[in-house]
């Protein structure tokens, strides 16, 4: 769907972040600022699709 294999990886972050006890503004944040700039983007929106797919498959009330 993101058109690039490699953010697979952001995906299962994603997912698995709605398991810890943080908001997904602090993980957007710590993308941002660790991840080479020309691939922010790509990554913030891996992270958010992987958060959406789990979050919406089991109603979590977490996302």
């Amino acid at each position: 769907k993101l058109g690039n294999a490699r953010a697979a990886n952001v995906v299962l972050l994603g997912a698995l972040s709605s398991f810890v006890d943080l908001p997904a503004e602090t993980w957007l944040a710590v993308i941002e600022t660790r991840v080479p700039p020309r691939y922010v983007e790509l990554n913030r929106q891996a992270f958010l699709a992987g958060r959406e797919v789990l979050c919406s498959a089991q109603n979590d009330a977490r996302c």
